[in-house]
């Protein structure tokens, strides 16, 4: 079957395809979205790390004196 559309007659299999492309392509989104997220809590991580090795030496230097 054809539809007439904005644009002349279009396909209604094309209809479901560009469909399907924008919900894969919000998909998309919401995927980089998550790992954007899950790398900055990485980077908070290491940075708390990074801190209490410092603290760790702080202390031991102290100690040592």
């Amino acid at each position: 079957m054809r539809i007439r559309g904005e644009n002349g007659i279009i396909k209604e299999g094309e209809e479901k395809k560009k469909k399907r492309i924008i919900k894969k392509k919000k998909e998309k989104g919401k995927k980089n979205i998550e790992k954007e997220k899950k790398k900055e809590k990485m980077k908070k991580k290491i940075i708390k790390k990074e801190k209490e090795k410092k603290n760790i030496n702080e202390k031991k230097l102290y100690l040592k004196f």
